[in-house]
């Protein structure tokens, strides 16, 4: 009998038999897998540092420290740099970047990356970071709940439609 309901809902719904779910690649986000490219000490003796890493076809994140607060920038292959995240405290070890399959090839659509905000606290949550040709923006941050990394997978996969929102 569920053989015979599969092959109905395949004759009725034949989308969903051919219908491809996006996927995940990770990057390395730990300060010792991204490359210091600047190192200072403002004239008041505060600390400022440029951390560059490497994320996927010519992405990448910047964490800009100064003042033991950092700011979160994702840089398209183009030199174009987006402002994600203000005077947060730390990003996570790693970027999740949500793939989906445009013929024969792997796209970036978005990433999810786990940012630590003084303005909440110190509480982690999940920005959700769109991916197109031309705009690359946040449009979500996942507050730290139950199912949070499924929500923002599913806030990735769906960025195409969404709006970009203001990152402070």
């Amino acid at each position: 009998m569920k053989h015979v309901i599969f092959l109905l809902s395949g004759l009725f719904f034949p989308a969903l038999l051919f219908a491809q779910e996006n996927t995940s690649i990770y990057t390395d986000l730990s300060k010792s897998a991204c490359k210091t490219l600047e190192f200072n000490q403002r004239p008041d003796g505060i600390p400022a540092s440029l951390q560059h890493c490497e994320g996927l076809q010519g992405y990448s994140i910047n964490v800009a420290n100064e003042n033991y607060h950092e700011n979160l920038t994702i840089e398209a292959p183009d030199n174009r740099q987006t402002t994600i995240a203000l005077n947060i405290v730390s990003i996570g070890k790693k970027a999740e970047w949500r793939m989906k399959k445009v013929g024969n090839k792997q796209i970036p659509i978005a990433v999810i990356i786990r940012v630590s905000d003084i303005r909440s606290d110190s509480k982690a949550y999940l920005s959700v970071t769109k991916i197109t040709d031309n705009t690359v923006c946040l449009i979500d941050r996942i507050p730290a709940k139950a199912l949070q990394n499924t929500l923002a997978r599913k806030s990735a996969d769906q960025s195409e439609n969404q709006a970009c929102i203001d990152f402070e």
